[in-house]
């Protein structure tokens, strides 16, 4: 009998180290987000430029959270606000401080709420009688309005249905409280539906031919 060990086997190929499927695809996820996030700041930075810069940016987002005031200047150096309110004409510089959540109060250029309250270049009628404003705003030509009452949805289109009526204005009415009315001046949507709390709410869309 020989005494010599069993030859060794023979050498077994080194397997290339590659990138699993799951690797590849995550690269190429990166890589497309990449490009988006780069995308998103050069369009970003164009549209600041025209703005006219933050500031111009500011003064536009300001502007369309206030549809009844013009922002004449915003002085960022001096934290200062100058405002026009375009219904009365009054004017005032003031602290920028003293908006809350970017609404202008009206009492820093010596007016009321209520002398203040504008329905943003929609008809003056489509302000519900007593209905508190939650919200205005205005994009271009497009003006929306957001108020509450505390009458029932009846109620409320009723009103809405003789205003239109007495004024010879041609409204469509839906089943689901839904108001349409167009003339020249302009197009109107009126939408009435219940709130919480018992509440009503109307929205109001409006823009301007």
């Amino acid at each position: 009998m020989s005494s010599l060990p069993p030859p060794l086997p023979p050498p077994q190929p080194v397997p290339k180290r590659g990138l699993s499927g799951c690797a590849i695809a995550a690269i190429v996820v990166g890589v497309l987000l990449g490009v988006i996030v780069i995308g998103i700041g050069i369009g970003g930075y164009f549209v600041v430029r025209e703005a006219g810069g933050r500031g111009g940016l500011a003064k536009a987002a300001i502007g369309m959270a206030n549809p009844d005031y013009e922002i004449l200047e915003l002085n960022q150096k001096e934290g200062t606000i100058t405002v026009r309110h375009k219904k009365t004409g009054k004017t005032a510089t003031f602290p920028i401080s003293h908006m809350k959540n970017g609404h202008i109060d009206p009492r820093d250029l010596g007016m009321t709420p209520e002398e203040a309250e504008g329905t943003a270049g929609a008809p003056e009628w489509v302000k519900y009688p007593g209905a508190r404003q939650l919200q205005a705003a205005q994009i271009m030509s497009l003006s929306t309005l957001i108020y509450q009452t505390d009458d029932p949805v009846e109620k409320v289109m009723e009103y809405y249905k003789s205003e239109t009526g007495d004024k010879g204005i041609h409204a469509v009415f839906d089943r689901s409280g839904g108001i349409a009315v167009s003339d020249a001046k302009g197009d109107l949507k009126i939408s009435v539906a219940s709130g919480a709390a018992n509440s009503t709410m109307i929205s109001i869309a409006y823009r301007a031919k």
